[in-house]
């Protein structure tokens, strides 16, 4: 993580006015970011109930960021519900349908017990709502930092973004190229939605353990204050 933070610290100004933390889980990315910048507004977001309890408890704690925002639903392309899988180690879970027949999933499943011990996949009910719509209708005017770690489902917010992208500094977001997440995109699609509005790629990184990398964008034009 060293030199992702350090990516990050050459980039961002020292103080972010608005950070979004999509898929924010129990709140680790935010933890941390907080520890090397002033936050002054922080926007999560976290679908799964049992992850924002465990959210809510741990935000609590952290008395650096003078604002802090939780909202228990997901972003997405529209306003709906719908269901997620939840896995045994729950920073797995994912609003996409998992492929169990893979190799990649066996392996999970034999070596890193990332299901629970018989592999089962536990669904229940989720929230989901429009990113745009959610900019637009709370007049955010701007976001400095934008962190996705979704399961798959990246592009689906990233692409509802798309007329709110000049608004947004920095993004970092994880993208998996394993089989076991079955999505409709490829990475070529959400490189290639941010090329051509204006974002150029300053990290790679591949994870370990993983068949994903993390990845930060910078638009070329946004100002920060």
């Amino acid at each position: 993580k060293k030199n992702l933070t350090n990516t990050l610290k050459k980039n961002l100004p020292k103080k972010i006015n608005t950070f979004f933390d999509i898929g924010a889980h129990h709140g680790e990315t935010t933890d941390e970011i907080s520890k090397n910048f002033q936050i002054n507004n922080a926007f999560l977001f976290e679908p799964s109930k049992k992850n924002f309890e465990i959210l809510k408890k741990k935000l609590n704690l952290n008395k650096k960021i003078k604002k802090i925002n939780l909202f228990n639903f997901a972003l997405g392309d529209s306003d709906k519900y719908s269901t997620i899988n939840e896995a045994f180690e729950s920073s797995s879970s994912t609003i996409n349908e998992i492929d169990t027949s893979t190799k990649y999933f066996q392996r999970k499943k034999n070596i890193l017990k990332i299901f629970d011990q018989n592999a089962k996949i536990s669904k229940s009910e989720i929230e989901i709502k429009s990113s745009a719509d959610f900019i637009n209708n709370n007049n955010i005017q701007k976001i400095d930092f934008m962190k996705i770690d979704t399961e798959g489902y990246e592009y689906v917010i990233l692409k509802n973004l798309e007329n709110n992208l000049k608004n947004i500094g920095l993004i970092l977001f994880e993208h998996h190229y394993d089989l076991m997440i079955i999505k409709n995109y490829k990475f070529n699609n959400i490189n290639n939605l941010l090329l051509k509005n204006n974002f150029k790629k300053i990290y790679k990184s591949k994870m370990k353990f993983r068949k994903s990398f993390e990845y930060i964008y910078l638009n070329r034009e946004f100002k920060f204050d």
